[in-house]
C-alpha cells in the first residue's frame, strides 16, 4: 500500500511499520522502533520532562495561585504557556530574508512560533545584517532552529542550525542572550 501512495518514497521514507516488521511472529507489534528513540535526548524524552515541568507547576501551591489569576481557577493551558514561554525566553530574534517583502511578518507562523516560545522578533532586510551578525559573533541561523525549538520544547545548540554559504538565504539572526 505504501508503494502505491508513495511510489518516490517522499513521505513515508521506508517507516511503515506492518505485522511482518515485529520481532514476535504473528503479534502486532511496536518493539522495532524502541531502537530509534535516543533515551536521554529523544523527542519522547523531551515531552517527559515538559510533563514533568508542567506537574510540578500545576501542583505547586504558590505557582498555580499565581496562574489561577482572577478566575480563582487552575488551567493546565496557563502552565502549558509559561512553561512554552521559557523555551526563548530572553532570546532576540531578527528575521532576516525569511518572509515576503510585502508580508506581515507578525501573521507568519515561524514568528508567532517565536514569540509563543518567548521570543523576542524583529525583521531587517538584506545580507548587511548578516554580516555585522557574523562579525560581532552572534548566530546566524536557519528558521528550523525555531521549528526544533518548537518541537522539542528545549532551546536547541544554534551551531547546529548555522547558515552556511551554499545554504538558502532564509535566516534568523539570534541576537543578544545567546547561549
Amino acid at each position: 500500500m505504501a508503494k502505491l501512495l508513495d511510489p518516490r518514497n517522499e513521505y513515508f521514507h521506508a517507516k511503515v511499520i506492518s505485522r511482518n516488521d515485529g520481532a514476535q511472529r504473528h503479534q502486532k507489534s511496536l518493539d522495532m522502533l524502541k531502537s530509534d528513540e535516543s533515551e536521554p535526548e529523544g523527542a519522547l524524552a523531551a515531552v517527559l520532562s515538559v510533563l514533568r515541568r508542567v506537574h510540578h507547576l500545576f501542583f505547586n501551591v504558590r505557582s498555580s495561585q499565581e496562574l489561577a489569576g482572577q478566575t480563582g481557577r487552575r488551567d493546565v493551558r496557563q502552565v502549558l504557556n509559561t512553561v512554552r514561554k521559557d523555551v526563548l525566553k530572553g532570546c532576540r530574534i531578527v528575521f532576516s530574508r525569511v518572509f515576503p517583502s510585502k508580508f506581515p511578518a507578525e501573521s507568519h507562523p515561524l514568528w508567532k512560533m517565536a514569540v509563543n516560545l518567548g521570543a523576542t522578533c524583529a525583521t531587517e532586510p538584506g545580507t548587511k545584517k548578516s554580516r555585522w551578525a557574523l562579525e560581532n559573533d552572534k548566530f546566524l541561523v536557519l528558521p528550523r532552529w525555531i521549528d526544533g525549538a518548537n518541537y522539542l520544547w528545549q532551546r536547541l545548540p544554534e551551531e547546529n542550525f548555522l547558515v552556511k554559504s551554499n545554504e538558502p538565504k532564509a535566516e534568523a539572526k539570534v541576537k543578544d542572550s545567546v547561549v
